[in-house]
C-alpha cells in the first residue's frame, strides 16, 4: 500500500496492512507517525521523506516489521526503538547524516538482521559497528558473532580510509554468514591482504572507486572462490597480485578503468582460478604483447573495450593472430560480442584490430638466432615431442571423455557462429523449460496448457517435445537454448539431484556471461528446498536473486482448497509477467501458439537421458524481482 504523509490519519486500528509505503515532505519530524497499531506490518518504507526524526511509539505499534527502509532522509542518529524490532531482517539507513558514536546502542540487538545498508552517510570506519566493550584480540578467537544473521553489508561511498583496525576486523572475524560486502567509493589507500580471510561465505567483494594503487594480493578463506571481486576505477597499474596465490579465486575480476599501462606477466591471472572472466575496458593499453596474451589464455572470458590500441605497433601483430586463431577466450567490446578496435592510427581509427593491415613485416622481423638460441629451440623441440607422445597415450585412455568434451564445444561454437551471423534475430520460443522426468506430469499437465492454451499464449520448448531427432542431446540442448528468450527452471529436489541438470547449469552460466540479459533466467521453486543440499552454484543463484516460490498447496501431490488456489493464480500471474509480451514471429517461425496438440505426450517419448537445467552468475548488482518488489535487492521467494 502507498500513501501520501497526511493520509496515514484514515488508517484504521488492526488493518490488515503487510506492505506499507509512505511519501512526504521535504522535512518532516516523524515522532509519533503511526496513529494506530499494525502489528501485521511486515515492510515499511518511509525513504525520501525529509525525516528529522522517528519515534519510539512507532516501532511499538509495528512490532512484526522485518523489513525497514529510512534511506535518504535527515536522520542524524538510528532511531533508538529500532532496537525493539527483534524480527528485523533489512535495514536500509543510506544517505542520512548519522553520527557514528550512536550507531551501536541501536543495532546490537537486531539479532536477525540479514542486509545493512549504510551506504552515503558519514561513517569513518567499521569500528562504530562493534560496541566498546567487545574483546577485539586475539585476532582468530571464537565467541558470540556481533551479527550472526548479516549476509549483506553496504558501507560504499562513506568516509572509510582504513579497514585494518582492530574494531573492523573483529567484525569481518564474526561475521560468518556475510556473502556481500560493498566498500566502493571510499578514500582506500590500500587494503591489507588479510582483510577478508576470515569470510568463510564471502561471494562478492566491492572495492570499486577507492584509491588503491596497489594490488592487495587478497588471502581468502581456504577454499573459497569469490563470484566477482570488482576493483574498477582505482589506480592500479597492473592486474597481477590483486589475489594471493595460496588457494581460492574469483570466477569474474572488474579492473576496468584502471590505468594498466605496464606489462604483466604470462601468470597474472593464475590465481582466479580456471575458467574466470576479466573485465580489461578503459584501462589505456594501446598493445598487448605476447607475454600478455599468454596470461589471457586460460581465462574463459576477456572485455577489451574502449582502449586505444594502436595498430601500427609491432604487438598488434600477436593480437591479430591470436584473434585469428580462436583458441584464446571468448573476447568482447564494452559487453557485446564484437571484435577489438583500433584506435591509432587515425587512418585505421573504428577498424577492427583482426583487419587492419598491421604494420610492415620488415619493421617488426626478429634479430638472427645465435647458436645458444638454435640449441635452446632444439631442446625445446624435442621436449615438444616427448610431450606430444604424452598427450596421444593420455588421450587414447580417455577417449571417450575426450570425445563427450569435443562434442559440447562443437555445440557450443556453432551457437555461439550462429548467433554472431543473425546479428539479433528475433528468438523461436518464448521460454526453454528446464526440468526432471520426475516433474512431467505437472510440466506437461499445468505450465503447458497455462502458458500455451490461455491468452497471452507463449511457445515454449520441451526436450521431449521440440528437439530434433537424429540430433546429439548436448547440441540440442545448448541450440534450443540458444533459440529461446527465457529460460524457465523447475526447482525441485528431483532437479537438484539430475547429473543433467548439474551439466545446463554450467551451459546456462555460459549464456549469461555472453551476455543473454539479466532477465534470461526465470527460477520457480516448485517443491520447497534443502538450501544446505544444494550445489554451490546453485545455492549462490537462489540466495542472491528473487524466484517465484510456488504455492505449497497446489505443487505436485497437493490439494488446493480456496486460498491456495488464489496464490497460485497469483504465481501464474508473476510467472507471465517475469515472461513479458509473447515473441512476434514472422511466418518462417510459424504460428505463436504451438502446431502440437496440448496433451500430455505418452510416457514412451520421455527421453532415456535424466533430465536439464540451466542457470548462471553475472555481474548483477540490481537483480530484477520477480517475486517481490520490496524492499531488498536480495533473494526474496515468493509469498502470497
Amino acid at each position: 500500500m502507498t500513501l501520501a504523509n497526511f493520509l496515514l490519519g484514515y488508517l484504521r486500528e488492526g488493518a490488515a496492512v503487510e506492505e506499507l509505503e509512505v511519501h512526504g515532505g521535504e522535512r518532516w519530524d516523524g515522532a509519533d507517525i503511526l496513529p494506530v497499531a499494525l502489528r501485521r506490518l511486515r515492510a515499511l518504507d518511509f525513504s525520501r521523506n525529509g525525516l528529522t526524526s522517528f519515534g519510539t511509539v512507532n516501532f511499538e505499534r509495528m512490532p512484526n516489521l522485518q523489513h525497514l527502509n529510512l534511506s535518504y532522509n535527515n536522520l542524524a542518529s538510528v532511531p533508538g526503538g529500532v532496537s525493539l524490532l527483534r524480527g528485523l531482517r533489512v535495514l536500509d539507513l543510506s544517505h542520512n547524516p548519522l553520527a557514528a558514536p550512536r550507531l551501536m546502542p541501536a543495532l546490537r540487538p537486531l539479532l536477525q538482521l540479514r542486509v545493512l545498508n549504510l551506504s552515503g552517510t558519514p561513517l569513518p570506519g567499521l569500528d562504530p559497528l562493534v560496541p566498546r566493550e567487545e574483546p577485539l584480540e586475539p585476532p582468530t578467537a571464537a565467541g558470540r558473532a556481533l551479527y550472526p544473521q548479516l549476509e549483506v553489508l553496504d558501507v560504499s561511498t562513506c568516509n572509510i580510509s582504513d579497514v585494518a583496525s582492530a574494531g573492523a576486523r573483529c567484525l569481518l572475524r564474526k561475521a560468518r554468514r556475510l556473502h556481500t560486502l560493498r566498500l566502493a567509493n571510499n578514500p582506500l589507500a590500500a587494503v591489507p591482504s588479510d582483510f577478508v580471510e576470515q569470510l568463510p561465505s564471502l561471494q562478492v567483494l566491492d572495492l570499486s572507486g577507492c584509491r588503491l594503487t596497489q594490488p592487495p594480493g587478497l588471502r581468502l578463506w581456504p577454499g573459497a572462490r569469490l563470484h566477482l571481486l570488482d576493483l574498477s576505477r582505482n589506480a592500479l597499474s597492473s592486474p597481477a597480485g590483486v589475489l594471493s596465490a595460496q588457494g581460492g579465486g574469483a570466477a569474474l575480476l572488474d579492473v576496468s578503468g584502471n590505468p594498466l599501462r605496464g606489462e604483466w606477466g604470462a601468470h597474472a591471472f593464475a590465481a582466479l582460478g580456471p575458467r574466470a572472466a576479466v573485465n580489461l575496458s578503459r584501462t589505456e593499453l594501446t598493445a598487448l604483447t605476447a607475454t600478455m596474451l599468454r596470461a589471457l589464455r586460460p581465462l574463459r572470458l576477456v572485455d577489451l573495450g574502449a582502449n586505444p590500441l594502436d595498430c601500427a605497433k609491432c604487438a598488434t601483430r600477436h593480437l591479430q593472430q591470436w584473434l585469428r586463431n580462436g583458441t584464446g577466450p571468448s573476447v568482447l567490446w564494452l559487453g557485446e560480442q564484437r571484435p577489438p578496435q583500433c584506435s591509432q592510427p587515425p587512418l585505421w581509427r573504428g577498424r577492427a584490430v583482426v583487419a587492419a593491415p598491421g604494420p610492415a613485416a620488415s619493421q617488426c622481423a626478429p634479430p638472427p638466432p645465435s647458436w645458444s638460441g638454435a640449441a635452446v629451440g632444439g631442446a625445446v623441440v624435442v621436449g615438444a615431442l616427448l610431450a606430444a607422445a604424452a598427450i596421444a597415450l593420455l588421450s587414447l585412455r580417455f577417449r571417450l571423455e575426450l570425445t563427450y568434451v569435443v562434442h559440447v564445444l562443437r555445440a557450443k561454437r556453432s551457437v555461439q557462429g550462429a548467433a554472431g551471423a543473425a546479428g539479433g534475430a528475433q528468438s523461436d520460443f518464448d521460454a526453454f523449460v528446464c526440468y526432471s522426468k520426475h516433474d512431467r506430469p505437472w510440466v506437461l499437465g499445468e505450465l503447458l496448457p497455462r502458458l500455451e492454451g490461455s491468452n497471452p499464449r507463449y511457445r515454449l520448448c520441451l526436450h521431449e517435445r521440440d528437439f530434433p531427432l537424429g540430433s546429439l542431446i548436448v547440441q540440442n540442448i545448448v541450440e534450443c537454448m540458444a533459440r529461446s528468450r527465457h529460460t524457465i527452471m523447475i526447482l525441485t529436489p528431483a532437479f537438484v539431484g539430475s547429473q543433467w541438470c548439474q551439466w545446463e547449469l554450467e551451459m546456462a552460466t555460459h549464456r549469461l556471461l555472453e551476455g543473454a540479459g539479466r532477465d534470461f533466467l526465470v527460477l520457480v521453486e516448485l517443491q520447497p528446498l534443502d538450501a544446505k543440499a544444494l550445489p554451490r552454484l546453485l545455492r549462490l543463484l537462489v540466495e542472491t536473486r528473487t524466484f517465484l516460490q510456488w504455492p505449497s498447496g497446489c505443487a505436485p501431490g497437493g490439494c488446493c482448497g480456496r486460498g491456495a488456489e488464489g496464490a497460485e493464480e497469483a504465481a501464474w500471474r508473476r510467472l507471465r509477467a517475469a515472461l513479458g509480451p509473447p515473441i512476434r514471429r514472422s511466418s518462417r517461425h510459424g504460428p505463436s501458439t504451438p502446431v502440437l496438440p496440448k496433451p500430455a505426450l505418452p510416457p514412451n517419448l520421455a527421453p532415456a537421458i535424466d533430465d536439464k537445467a540451466t542457470v548462471a552468475f553475472v555481474k548483477d548488482k540490481d537483480p530484477p524481482l520477480i517475486g517481490g518488489d520490496f524492499p531488498s535487492k536480495n533473494c526474496i521467494a515468493l509469498d502470497v
